[in-house]
């Protein structure tokens, strides 16, 4: 590995860390605080849900503002969000304003929403025989969050016996924190954008005589036609499937963790305490995924979420036999388990469902979907913990795991395999007309690698084998020695 590609993913590594723990550490103080400054037990937890709320509105413009302004203006520009959101969260706290505390969760969730192209660029800035490398590198600093976040909680910067005051400390971490992270950005060496520049043109050789030009344009296919509308990428039995699972487990988790400091709490267990479940939890939630990756591989998603949902129950069961500490350490991190589980296969279900054309829209969509149903169960959460108890939220939980069984069982029954520019051409499908030029066939053979890189690419805890990336290298090649062996072709 080169020295600079290596610094370039460390960096990274720390940025996400950085971000993540201003997630886990707003999760962990987020409803404390707002209690603190007036916030009711059902409405404490909407600290949470505009974190999520935040993280979900910003999933729509992000890839524009990543194409149009590159990847480290972007990072920047989240960076800034979370800085802004420490300011206005230590001004929530000195000033009792529960309505700056909510603001503060809410940008710092954009922050977040931004930050989580993080191992996109990872992919990026390594040469692809190392993707798979770069993604688990990224991914532990997300294990350096789990604690990271929790133990920036504590910080205590007043003796004042004012609850509200205990607070100024992490919200000033948070700001900290995105201070931090900008510094890192701004030394990652980002690559530039990737050309636009057709994949023909690519292929040919490059010189500066009009003749290549000519010949490029006088070879080339007519245009692909319009892309399928976004619903009904969306409405696919596949992807409903898919987004079921990875939303479901997402709003499980939440709707568990959000009120959590909150029900502890009440039951005598002290605040430290409680900090450390969430700890256990978040630590479940990222340490498994370097070995998810590898069972989703052996058995395939459906079966690896149909694991998670038991692991699901097995947390619900946990916490519902009783209110001391080890019954919510044991059973956060059984919930922290059973969202990577889940999380994992949900998604990666979902790289199957698109073409690396639609990629975008469909990973966007879904993100949006998923932080959206997050955030609302987290509104909910704190409204049925206090109305109903802690239990009739964990018979809840059951009740949507039941859902996600029947819908994975339903996937099952799909073909896994997407119509994809490569065999569509080959089986004559409308939307991808057979040209029978070397120029079309050979573009129609690197999608199909495109496809094969992507698919991999879609997912920040699931760790792709490295012989699909070798493979899709050996094939670009292979495709390139075809076009220069063409005696058809010109030589400039």
């Amino acid at each position: 590995m080169e020295r600079l590609e290596a610094v370039n993913l460390t960096l990274l590594a720390l940025c996400w860390a950085c971000s993540l723990s201003s997630s886990t550490l707003l999760t962990a103080i987020g409803p404390l605080a707002s209690r603190a400054v007036g916030a009711s037990d059902a409405i404490a937890p909407f600290a949470v849900a505009l974190f999520l709320l935040g993280a979900a509105l910003v999933s729509v413009p992000s890839a524009p503002l990543f194409t149009r302004c590159g990847r480290k203006a972007g990072f920047l520009v989240g960076c800034t969000f979370n800085l802004i959101a420490g300011a206005v969260g230590v001004t929530g706290c000195l000033v009792d304003s529960l309505a700056c505390v909510f603001a503060a969760c809410f940008l710092s969730g954009v922050s977040q929403g931004l930050a989580q192209f993080y191992r996109f660029a990872a992919m990026e800035v390594c040469a692809p025989s190392r993707k798979p490398f770069a993604v688990t590198l990224v991914l532990s600093g997300g294990v350096i969050a789990a604690f990271a976040g929790p133990s920036l909680a504590r910080l205590r910067f007043s003796a004042s016996d004012e609850a509200r005051f205990k607070y100024v400390g992490s919200f000033a971490a948070v700001g900290c924190l995105g201070l931090l992270n900008a510094v890192l950005s701004g030394a990652v060496r980002f690559t530039p954008a990737a050309s636009t520049t057709d994949t023909r043109e690519r292929l040919l050789p490059d010189g500066d005589g009009a003749e290549c030009t000519s010949t490029r344009e006088s070879q080339a296919p007519p245009p692909p036609p319009p892309p399928p509308p976004l619903l009904e990428l969306m409405l696919t039995p596949r992807c409903i499937g898919a987004m079921s699972a990875a939303a479901i487990a997402h709003s499980s988790m939440v709707m568990l963790m959000s009120p959590l400091t909150i029900v502890m709490g009440n039951d005598g267990i002290h605040e430290d305490h409680s900090t450390l479940a969430l700890e256990i939890h978040f630590a479940c939630m990222f340490g498994p995924g370097f070995v998810t990756g590898r069972l989703i591989q052996r058995f395939g998603p459906p079966r690896v979420a149909l694991l998670g949902v038991g692991v699901f129950a097995a947390a619900a069961a946990t916490m519902l036999a009783g209110s001391e500490l080890w019954n919510f350490i044991v059973g956060m991190a059984f919930c922290g388990v059973a969202w990577n589980l889940c999380f994992s296969s949900g998604t990666v279900l979902l790289s199957s469902c698109y073409t690396p054309q639609d990629a975008p829209r469909v990973q966007g969509a879904n993100d949006f979907v998923i932080f959206f149903l997050a955030g609302s169960g987290s509104f909910c959460s704190g409204y049925i913990n206090a109305a109903l108890g802690w239990s009739t939220l964990n018979y809840i939980v059951l009740g949507l795991m039941a859902v996600m069984l029947a819908t994975v069982f339903g996937v099952s029954r799909f073909p896994s395999e997407p119509v994809t520019p490569s065999n569509a051409a080959d089986e004559g499908d409308p939307h991808f007309p057979r040209d029978p030029s070397v120029l079309s066939q050979a573009s129609v053979a690197s999608n199909a690698s495109q496809r094969m890189r992507s698919s991999y690419m879609s997912e920040a805890v699931f760790i792709p084998d490295t012989q699909v990336a070798k493979a899709a290298e050996e094939e670009e090649a292979g495709l390139r020695s075809a076009f220069n062996s063409q005696s058809d072709l010109p030589r400039v």
